[in-house]
């Protein structure tokens, strides 16, 4: 699996928010469902988050 930089208007940084902690589930929602990788942010692309099972396999089978 190849990460891709997608654009979304979610925030991945928001995953670090202590008013999430009560109710973060409609975060990992929004995440898993528009894209497979979210960068932390433009000036650090090499630090993502990959929500979904599935992808996060295909990840650690590509690095193997």
């Amino acid at each position: 699996m190849t990460a891709e930089h997608v654009e979304v208007a979610v925030d991945v940084r928001e995953l670090f928010d202590p008013r999430r902690r009560s109710d973060p589930y409609p975060l990992y929602r929004a995440l898993r469902e528009s894209g497979r990788c979210h960068w932390l942010s433009p000036q650090a692309p090499r630090i993502g988050v990959i929500m979904r099972h599935g992808d996060c396999v295909a990840a650690l089978q590509e690095g193997a």
